[in-house]
């Protein structure tokens, strides 16, 4: 089968849906293409934090292979809040004739004119189309969110147009018929998975990190990984862990990451209590983030949804995450905590329960991987999606 994933930015070094689905789909011995700009994301590059993984921002337009994946960069006309015009891609896509087309991101510029090039690909190849989304509640705080009424009758020709409508989540699919004013009963749910060979707990690099950070066998460390900004809320955080330390306590904090440097400052600074016992430490491919997550003991997100709340069950660890992120969807194997987004005094309470007992950590963490091989496994998410490839939806 000739597949083509459509993304207005593809940034394969750090992982995500995309980039996962095109290996496996590789590896099953289908013909894979990735279309997308010339270039990354611009929050990536906040501060310039996230060069050090990436390379420069904006890429040498083309065809080739990226990270195992055959890729096909295009120019941009222009961007407006991280979305993209890409300079010839319908004939990018004409030419490629694929049987399935898996476009990431509804709300965008692509989707649109990926839905109006559709009637002309189903009658070259009979040419299935899935559109996904990765959005969830908080998202609709942000800045665009005052467009969506505006933007509906465009997105309801996006959605006729496709053979099936995917969300990401429970959350993603309660936003998408909020936002977009689109039908639950035309959006289906095929969660995120993880790499369950490369996402596993390392005894060996857990001791080796340990040491390297002078961290003791004995010290609870919690881990968040991700981007450093103030909308992930870190600030709960440090503020947690300064509480269990006027307790007594002696939390260590991990932050893998790129960061926007004022902010990272910021924290510091504002906590010092604390700050003696956290480390930041710059982003890494996303293969090698396994090892990160072996030398933690549980993992912490105040604040929004991500990928690597799986990727951190991956490696036995349990999680605390905010209620606002509907997280119950990865706490509900008895793998961890919600706690009440920004309650610092819950956040501590979670975090204390955690760090005062090994046996709570450990029976969680065994939960989390058992749940990640049972659900979150991309070779049984790949399979959800070649079912839909394989047959019109509408």
């Amino acid at each position: 089968m000739r597949i083509a994933h459509v993304i207005d930015y593809f940034q394969p070094g750090l992982g995500y849906q995309e980039t996962f689905l095109a290996r496996e789909q590789i590896k099953a011995g289908h013909e894979v293409m990735v279309i997308t700009s010339d270039r990354h994301r611009k929050y990536f590059y906040r501060g310039n934090a996230a060069s050090s993984v990436l390379g420069p921002r904006i890429k040498k337009h083309g065809c080739g292979v990226e990270h195992g994946i055959p890729t096909c960069r295009l120019p941009v006309a222009f961007e407006f809040s991280e979305r993209a015009w890409i300079i010839g891609l319908e004939k990018k896509m004409l030419d490629f004739s694929p049987d399935a087309v898996h476009v990431h991101g509804l709300a965008t510029f692509t989707s649109f004119r990926v839905a109006r090039l559709a009637p002309r690909l189903k009658k070259q190849a009979n040419t299935v189309l899935i559109v996904d989304d990765h959005m969830y509640p908080e998202v609709s705080r942000s800045r665009l969110s005052a467009l969506y009424p505006l933007l509906r009758p465009g997105l309801s020709k996006i959605a006729g147009s496709a053979d099936w409508l995917i969300a990401v989540s429970e959350a993603t699919k309660a936003f998408m018929v909020e936002n977009y004013g689109l039908d639950p009963e035309s959006v289906g749910v095929i969660r995120l998975g993880v790499d369950t060979g490369v996402f596993r707990r390392d005894e060996a690099r857990r001791n080796a990190l340990r040491r390297e950070l002078g961290i003791g066998d004995e010290d609870v460390v919690f881990i968040y990984t991700g981007k450093i900004v103030p909308e992930k809320r870190l600030d709960l955080l440090f503020d947690a862990g300064g509480r269990l330390k006027l307790e007594g306590r002696r939390p260590h904090i991990l932050l893998v990451g790129y960061a926007m440097e004022n902010y990272l400052g910021e924290l510091f600074k504002r906590y010092p209590g604390v700050s003696a016992n956290a480390r930041h430490l710059n982003a890494v491919q996303n293969s090698e983030l396994y090892s990160y997550l072996s030398a933690a003991d549980a993992a912490v997100w105040p604040s929004g949804h991500s990928i690597s709340f799986i990727e951190a069950m991956a490696c036995s660890l349990p999680l605390i995450v905010s209620n606002s992120a509907k997280c119950a969807e990865e706490t509900r194997f008895g793998n961890g905590f919600c706690y009440k987004e920004g309650d610092a005094p819950d956040l501590a309470e979670k975090m204390r329960i955690l760090h005062d007992s090994a046996e709570t950590r450990e029976r969680m963490g065994l939960a989390a991987r058992a749940a990640v091989e049972g659900y979150y496994s991309w070779d049984r998410i790949n399979g959800s999606f070649m079912a839909l490839y394989s047959r019109p939806g509408r």
